[in-house]
Protein backbone atom coordinates (compact mmCIF):
# COMPACT_ATOMS: atom_id res chain seq x y z
CA UNK A 1 0.00 0.00 0.00
CA UNK A 2 2.64 2.43 1.02
CA UNK A 3 4.48 1.81 -2.40
CA UNK A 4 1.49 2.38 -4.07
CA UNK A 5 0.87 5.33 -2.62
CA UNK A 6 4.59 6.43 -3.12
CA UNK A 7 4.17 5.22 -6.49
CA UNK A 8 1.21 7.41 -7.19
CA UNK A 9 2.41 10.51 -5.62
CA UNK A 10 5.11 10.47 -8.20
CA UNK A 11 3.06 9.93 -11.07
CA UNK A 12 1.23 12.44 -9.69
CA UNK A 13 4.25 14.98 -9.87
CA UNK A 14 6.14 14.06 -12.95
CA UNK A 15 2.70 14.48 -14.74
CA UNK A 16 2.17 18.56 -12.96
CA UNK A 17 6.03 19.24 -14.61
CA UNK A 18 5.19 18.00 -17.34
CA UNK A 19 1.90 20.11 -17.99
CA UNK A 20 4.05 22.99 -16.51
CA UNK A 21 6.60 22.22 -19.20
CA UNK A 22 3.85 22.42 -21.59
CA UNK A 23 2.20 25.29 -20.70
CA UNK A 24 5.22 27.39 -21.12
CA UNK A 25 6.58 26.16 -24.58
CA UNK A 26 6.45 29.73 -26.30
CA UNK A 27 4.30 29.42 -29.60
CA UNK A 28 3.31 26.88 -31.41
CA UNK A 29 5.07 23.76 -31.57
CA UNK A 30 8.24 25.30 -29.18
CA UNK A 31 11.53 24.93 -31.23
CA UNK A 32 10.54 21.70 -32.77
CA UNK A 33 10.16 22.03 -36.67
CA UNK A 34 7.01 21.20 -38.71
CA UNK A 35 4.84 19.53 -38.92
CA UNK A 36 3.53 20.07 -35.27
CA UNK A 37 2.78 16.89 -33.23
CA UNK A 38 0.43 16.07 -30.32
CA UNK A 39 -0.78 12.67 -28.70
CA UNK A 40 -4.00 13.43 -27.23
CA UNK A 41 -6.00 11.20 -24.78
CA UNK A 42 -9.70 12.08 -25.18
CA UNK A 43 -12.65 10.75 -23.13
CA UNK A 44 -15.78 10.75 -24.73
CA UNK A 45 -19.52 10.67 -24.23
CA UNK A 46 -21.86 10.82 -27.44
CA UNK A 47 -25.82 11.10 -27.21
CA UNK A 48 -27.95 9.73 -29.81
CA UNK A 49 -29.50 12.10 -32.84
CA UNK A 50 -30.83 9.82 -34.88
CA UNK A 51 -30.65 6.31 -36.06
CA UNK A 52 -26.84 5.20 -35.72
CA UNK A 53 -26.01 9.24 -35.62
CA UNK A 54 -24.15 10.69 -32.19
CA UNK A 55 -22.80 14.39 -31.39
CA UNK A 56 -19.99 12.92 -29.09
CA UNK A 57 -17.60 15.44 -27.23
CA UNK A 58 -15.18 15.55 -24.09
CA UNK A 59 -11.93 16.59 -22.62
CA UNK A 60 -8.78 15.49 -24.32
CA UNK A 61 -4.98 14.55 -22.07
CA UNK A 62 -1.84 14.92 -22.52
CA UNK A 63 -0.23 11.35 -22.13
CA UNK A 64 2.78 9.88 -20.40
CA UNK A 65 4.69 6.99 -21.62
CA UNK A 66 6.93 4.49 -19.99
CA UNK A 67 10.27 4.17 -21.02
CA UNK A 68 9.08 1.10 -23.36
CA UNK A 69 6.61 3.71 -25.42
CA UNK A 70 3.65 2.26 -23.60
CA UNK A 71 1.02 4.76 -23.10
CA UNK A 72 -0.49 5.02 -19.75
CA UNK A 73 -3.85 4.72 -18.72
CA UNK A 74 -3.41 7.82 -15.86
CA UNK A 75 -5.05 10.96 -16.15
CA UNK A 76 -4.32 14.24 -14.21
CA UNK A 77 -6.38 16.93 -14.36
CA UNK A 78 -4.00 19.38 -14.35
CA UNK A 79 -2.72 17.63 -17.90
CA UNK A 80 -6.47 18.24 -19.88
CA UNK A 81 -4.81 20.54 -22.88
CA UNK A 82 -7.82 20.22 -25.27
CA UNK A 83 -11.60 19.93 -25.61
CA UNK A 84 -13.70 18.06 -28.49
CA UNK A 85 -17.26 19.22 -29.42
CA UNK A 86 -19.99 18.88 -31.68
CA UNK A 87 -18.40 16.02 -33.28
CA UNK A 88 -21.28 14.24 -35.62
CA UNK A 89 -20.67 10.68 -35.79
CA UNK A 90 -22.79 8.55 -37.95
CA UNK A 91 -22.34 4.69 -38.53
CA UNK A 92 -22.78 3.69 -41.65
CA UNK A 93 -23.20 -0.15 -40.87
CA UNK A 94 -25.59 -2.29 -38.59
CA UNK A 95 -23.21 -3.80 -35.41
CA UNK A 96 -24.29 -6.89 -37.06
CA UNK A 97 -22.66 -6.10 -40.42
CA UNK A 98 -21.82 -9.76 -41.76
CA UNK A 99 -18.25 -8.31 -42.72
CA UNK A 100 -18.01 -7.86 -39.08
CA UNK A 101 -16.48 -3.98 -39.55
CA UNK A 102 -18.73 -0.94 -38.69
CA UNK A 103 -17.96 1.67 -40.63
CA UNK A 104 -18.02 5.32 -39.23
CA UNK A 105 -17.20 9.15 -40.49
CA UNK A 106 -17.25 12.13 -38.59
CA UNK A 107 -19.58 14.90 -40.57
CA UNK A 108 -16.75 17.49 -42.62
CA UNK A 109 -17.21 20.86 -40.60
CA UNK A 110 -17.62 19.41 -37.24
CA UNK A 111 -15.42 17.39 -34.82
CA UNK A 112 -14.02 20.53 -32.99
CA UNK A 113 -10.76 20.76 -30.85
CA UNK A 114 -9.82 22.70 -28.56
CA UNK A 115 -6.57 23.31 -27.62
CA UNK A 116 -5.19 25.09 -24.30
CA UNK A 117 -3.41 27.81 -26.50
CA UNK A 118 -6.90 28.92 -28.54
CA UNK A 119 -6.32 27.08 -31.26
CA UNK A 120 -9.75 25.67 -33.15
CA UNK A 121 -9.05 22.47 -35.65
CA UNK A 122 -12.28 21.45 -37.30
CA UNK A 123 -12.66 17.77 -39.80
CA UNK A 124 -11.55 18.63 -43.67
CA UNK A 125 -14.29 18.95 -45.72
CA UNK A 126 -11.79 17.94 -48.32
CA UNK A 127 -10.40 14.43 -45.94
CA UNK A 128 -13.44 13.63 -43.72
CA UNK A 129 -12.62 11.81 -40.98
CA UNK A 130 -13.12 8.24 -41.30
CA UNK A 131 -13.28 5.26 -39.29
CA UNK A 132 -13.98 1.53 -38.35
CA UNK A 133 -15.03 -0.63 -35.77
CA UNK A 134 -13.87 -4.26 -36.34
CA UNK A 135 -16.87 -5.98 -34.42
CA UNK A 136 -14.94 -9.37 -35.49
CA UNK A 137 -12.45 -8.54 -32.88
CA UNK A 138 -14.68 -9.34 -30.44
CA UNK A 139 -14.73 -7.34 -27.04
CA UNK A 140 -12.70 -6.45 -24.77
CA UNK A 141 -11.99 -8.11 -21.20
CA UNK A 142 -13.50 -5.21 -18.95
CA UNK A 143 -14.40 -4.63 -15.05
CA UNK A 144 -17.08 -1.79 -15.37
CA UNK A 145 -19.37 -3.54 -17.63
CA UNK A 146 -19.22 -2.05 -20.37
CA UNK A 147 -18.71 -3.97 -23.71
CA UNK A 148 -15.25 -2.44 -25.23
CA UNK A 149 -14.66 -2.28 -29.09
CA UNK A 150 -12.03 -1.14 -30.88
CA UNK A 151 -12.00 1.80 -33.40
CA UNK A 152 -9.54 3.23 -35.63
CA UNK A 153 -9.08 5.86 -38.68
CA UNK A 154 -7.81 9.20 -39.95
CA UNK A 155 -9.07 12.26 -41.05
CA UNK A 156 -7.41 15.95 -42.26
CA UNK A 157 -7.81 18.73 -40.08
CA UNK A 158 -8.37 22.71 -40.88
CA UNK A 159 -7.18 25.39 -38.37
CA UNK A 160 -9.77 27.89 -38.21
CA UNK A 161 -8.64 29.83 -35.20
CA UNK A 162 -6.04 30.38 -32.94
CA UNK A 163 -2.20 30.10 -33.76
CA UNK A 164 -2.72 27.38 -35.70
CA UNK A 165 -5.07 29.36 -38.56
CA UNK A 166 -4.40 29.06 -41.91
CA UNK A 167 -2.63 25.36 -41.00
CA UNK A 168 -4.02 21.83 -42.18
CA UNK A 169 -2.83 18.48 -41.19
CA UNK A 170 -4.58 15.19 -39.91
CA UNK A 171 -5.99 13.33 -36.78
CA UNK A 172 -5.44 9.62 -36.57
CA UNK A 173 -6.90 7.71 -33.75
CA UNK A 174 -6.96 4.22 -31.72
CA UNK A 175 -9.38 3.28 -29.04
CA UNK A 176 -12.62 2.23 -28.21
CA UNK A 177 -16.59 2.70 -28.07
CA UNK A 178 -18.66 1.22 -25.56
CA UNK A 179 -21.64 -0.74 -27.45
CA UNK A 180 -23.35 -2.24 -23.80
CA UNK A 181 -26.41 -0.04 -24.73
CA UNK A 182 -26.47 -1.64 -28.34
CA UNK A 183 -26.84 -5.15 -26.52
CA UNK A 184 -29.19 -4.26 -23.59
CA UNK A 185 -32.41 -3.18 -25.48
CA UNK A 186 -32.01 0.44 -24.52
CA UNK A 187 -34.09 2.66 -26.90
CA UNK A 188 -31.52 5.59 -26.06
CA UNK A 189 -28.26 3.95 -26.76
CA UNK A 190 -25.28 6.48 -25.57
CA UNK A 191 -22.04 5.99 -27.22
CA UNK A 192 -18.65 6.46 -24.37
CA UNK A 193 -15.36 5.20 -24.76
CA UNK A 194 -12.06 6.75 -25.22
CA UNK A 195 -9.05 6.98 -27.36
CA UNK A 196 -5.10 7.92 -28.14
CA UNK A 197 -5.25 10.63 -30.68
CA UNK A 198 -1.83 11.61 -32.88
CA UNK A 199 -2.39 15.21 -34.82
CA UNK A 200 -0.21 16.61 -36.62
CA UNK A 201 -0.60 20.26 -38.03
CA UNK A 202 1.49 22.21 -40.43
CA UNK A 203 1.78 25.97 -42.63
CA UNK A 204 0.83 25.10 -46.03
CA UNK A 205 3.34 25.84 -48.63
CA UNK A 206 2.81 25.71 -52.59
CA UNK A 207 5.33 23.39 -54.55
CA UNK A 208 7.84 25.27 -56.27
CA UNK A 209 6.63 25.57 -60.11
CA UNK A 210 2.96 25.28 -59.59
Amino acid sequence: MLQNTIINKSFVALALICASTLASAKGVGGQQNEPFELLIKFDIVGQPTGPGSFTVGGPGYATITTSSGEILDNKVPGLQVATLTNAQIQMTDPLNDPDGIVDFTCNPGTCNITLNDGSVLVSDVNLPLSGRMPMMYGTMENDEGNLPVRILGCGGLNGIKGPMKGMVGSICFNGVFNVQDFFNGSTNPSLTGGSNCTITMHKPLPFPGM
